[in-house]
């Protein structure tokens, strides 16, 4: 047998290929804490809305086409658990058929504590298409962040440029240069189908929540400058860098089971670092370590 076993507040876990009969005794499964949503278990996301169609629905995509232009998606993101997602409608066949329209959809997380949280980063991918119609598509995918008194838009997607559309988007944003992190925040995701109408679809995907000073970061160098030149990353990983003096020092590159899978010394005290990157699809972790301590750490995804 296959399966997951999933808590909001904790992150899913995927067991494969498990053997049970009337023998087997009861099993304890642990889940390691963290905010993390793959959409394959319902974990208590909220849908409400005024649309007559296109309402958000959680389940395996289906595919819409409108002149060769991919509408609803055909799948979910490639490299998380399962193969579901929110979707805006879900029935296939004509494009035009179940998307947004006549009003908006909305989908809301639980609510989650971020209290103990020191630097957290909230990120996402999300999908929007905007076509069709007699005029230029004029809609939008709009993302809200609540601290449980007052709610920010934190993510706007438009209809243009056409070329960031019907496709997955990785996002991520600081908490912080919102609010405060607080004991009861929700994020919404948001899209509606404005006059004069158009073909609207949206979707959300790999939902996670991360502390970015408490990554593997025992020890911040407050004077060390660690950037990356692109996020997500193709075939080429690159870093910007600056240290206080000629340091020895190295960046270490893991994945999300913490194992190390690139180290690239650094033999100068500033500069830029390119190297080839062609590990598979997913979620990575980089720093910048030297003999005194080591950078904050910086999430990254590849694709």
């Amino acid at each position: 047998y296959d399966f997951y076993v999933g808590h909001w507040g904790h992150l899913t876990r995927m067991m494969l290929g498990n053997v049970f009969n009337v023998s087997t005794p009861n099993l304890t499964i642990k889940l390691m804490q963290g905010y993390r949503d793959e959409f394959e278990l319902p974990l208590g996301w909220t849908v409400n809305g005024t649309a007559s169609t296109g309402a958000f629905v959680r389940g395996i995509p289906n595919g819409t086409m409108n002149q060769g232009v991919l509408c609803n998606a055909d799948a979910d993101v490639s490299f998380d658990i399962g193969d579901q997602c929110y979707i805006t409608g879900n029935a296939g066949g004509v494009a035009s058929a179940d998307d947004v329209d006549n009003g908006f959809t909305k989908v809301t997380s639980p609510a989650f504590d971020l209290t103990a949280y020191n630097n957290p980063y909230i990120s996402y991918y999300r999908w929007f298409a905007n076509t069709g119609g007699g005029s230029a598509p004029n809609d939008s995918f709009k993302v809200f962040l609540s601290n449980g008194t007052t709610t920010s838009l934190v993510d706007l997607q438009t209809a243009t440029p056409q070329s960031l559309l019907h496709k997955w988007n990785y996002h991520q944003l600081r908490v912080r240069d919102y609010f405060t992190p607080a004991i009861n925040m929700q994020i919404s995701f948001y899209t509606a189908d404005a006059q004069p109408g158009h073909i609207v679809e949206g979707g959300l995907d790999y939902f996670e929540i991360w502390d970015s000073a408490g990554i593997n970061s025992p020890l911040l160098v407050n004077n060390i400058s660690f950037t990356l030149m692109k996020n997500p990353v193709a075939d080429v990983l690159g870093f910007n860098y600056k240290l206080p003096s000629d340091v020895a020092a190295q960046i270490l590159v893991t994945n999300i089971l913490g194992e190390t899978v690139l180290q690239i010394p650094v033999q100068h005290s500033s500069g830029s670092i390119q190297t080839q990157f062609k590990l598979p699809s997913g979620i990575y972790f980089a720093r910048l370590k030297t003999v005194g301590g080591e950078s904050e750490c910086l999430r990254f995804v590849k694709q």
